[in-house]
């Protein structure tokens, strides 16, 4: 079995501000790790998240090393008006902000509510105090891989200069939601009186261990084909995976290049379904994992009964593996977790959350969960 891969003091340059540095969504996946590497860094933060009276939400980042003497949380609501005095006093002394606080599903009954909204006021928001607020020097943005293009063209190897221009409110209501944020930060920055740069990341699947033992919803996928009575066939699809902790590496190294700008996708090459269940059997004997590929035109079939937007969802990217340049990424200078390394850490963080159902129960049938 493949070694875990911790984040070492040993990694890390001195801090290169003595403010704090404001992270929102401070209880997110992505968010924890990058808290985390922070203040094993030396550096201060100061995280928000949406309410102080619900300590068990965020109490193993009180426990992480340096956060007794760096960690400051504050309440605040990114859907509040841009007045709001707790915003104001989030921002104090901040000379840089990472925007990591965005609603996440594929599959939303009111999108424009529960993605779109809270995605486009909350950076309306932000975008408002880096420009007004005289510390500011730099803002990272958490993008996603989605606002480069979720209908994919085989073979087609996709970079920073594209963008999603099919995504919309009705179909890919996600995607929309990342790729209209994004390009209101893109045009903020990108303003003759802009008083702050800007960094985006981009990142692909996120997977690795959550640090407060919660379930992400991108964990969800993977699990649908690791659970009792669950998949035994494994559909033609792949996946750019991306650890949570290089992508928290990704924004520090965003942060501390005085150079950086624009767009930096992290995420290793696209790996397959199959490969990556594989990877899961040879590692976890126990793991009762199928790794058989279905055809393609079994899984169209078994589409006809799922919603709209799963059916569209996969086809999408059925059988056609993402290819995306990595070139300019390389810039931060940030080595990537392999996706084994990822995938057998995802599979730890699983039994030590206990939500992996050991089975031998044999074939459970074509069942194909998207």
């Amino acid at each position: 079995m493949l070694p875990i891969t911790e984040e070492k003091t040993s990694d890390f340059a001195a801090p290169t501000t003595h403010g704090p540095v404001l992270v929102t969504g401070a209880t997110g996946f992505v968010a924890g790790h990058l808290i985390q590497q922070l203040l094993m860094r030396g550096y201060k933060v100061r995280g928000t998240v949406r309410d102080l009276n619900k300590p068990e939400a965020f109490a193993y980042l009180s426990r992480l090393q340096n956060a007794a003497e760096n960690l400051e949380l504050v309440e605040v609501n990114l859907r509040n008006p841009v007045s709001h005095k707790s915003w104001a006093e989030a921002f104090c002394d901040v000379e840089y902000v990472m925007h990591v606080a965005s609603p996440v599903t594929l599959f939303s009954e009111d999108p424009k509510y529960e993605l779109i909204d809270p995605a486009v006021e909350g950076t309306r928001t932000i975008l408002h105090y880096c420009q007004n607020v005289p510390s500011v020097k730099k803002l990272i943005f958490t993008s996603c891989m989605c606002a480069i293009t979720d209908e994919f063209v085989f073979n087609r190897k996709y970079s920073e200069q594209d963008w999603n221009e099919t995504a919309s409110l009705t179909s890919n209501p996600y995607s929309y939601s990342k790729t209209t944020a994004e390009s209101e930060v893109v045009a903020a920055a990108s303003r003759p009186d802009a008083t702050f740069s800007l960094c985006t990341i981009l990142p692909g699947t996120v997977l690795g261990p959550h640090l407060g033992g919660h379930i992400a919803f991108s964990h969800r996928f993977i699990l649908n084909f690791m659970q009792d009575k669950r998949s035994r066939g494994v559909p033609n699809l792949s996946y750019a995976i991306s650890d949570a902790r290089d992508v928290a590496r990704f924004h520090i190294a965003a942060m501390e290049q005085e150079g950086s700008s624009g767009r930096y996708i992290c995420a290793n090459t696209a790996i397959s379904l199959q490969k990556m269940l594989q990877i899961i059997h040879e590692n976890f004997a126990d793991m009762n994992v199928s790794t058989r590929q279905v055809p393609n035109a079994l899984v169209r079939l078994s589409l006809s009964a799922q919603s709209e937007s799963v059916r569209n969802f996969v086809l999408q990217r059925l059988g056609k593996p993402p290819l995306f340049s990595r070139s300019r990424s390389k810039q931060l200078n940030v080595p990537l977790r392999t996706p084994a390394e990822t995938i057998v850490d995802t599979c730890r963080f699983f039994i030590e959350a206990n939500v992996i159902n050991f089975v031998d129960e044999g074939n459970a049938g074509a069942c194909i969960i998207l």
